[in-house]
């Protein structure tokens, strides 16, 4: 059974796989790096920081 939090992180992802071009999974990965480093984000400052952690990411695949 899925709780609320799970839920809410599995539509930031897929928000996020959808704003900035990058997969569902990708998205999920960059949201739990994020989730481990900072404490208490918003929706909003979580989709913010996963565009900066994409733009790295296309970026070396790019190279």
């Amino acid at each position: 059974m899925l709780t609320t939090e799970t839920t809410g992180l599995e539509n930031i992802a897929r928000t996020a796989s959808r704003m900035y071009g990058i997969s569902s999974l990708k998205s999920r990965l960059i949201i739990e790096k994020i989730l481990n480093t900072y404490k208490n984000l918003s929706e909003g400052e979580i989709l913010r920081r996963v565009g900066e952690e994409s733009i790295f990411y296309i970026g070396a695949l790019k190279q």
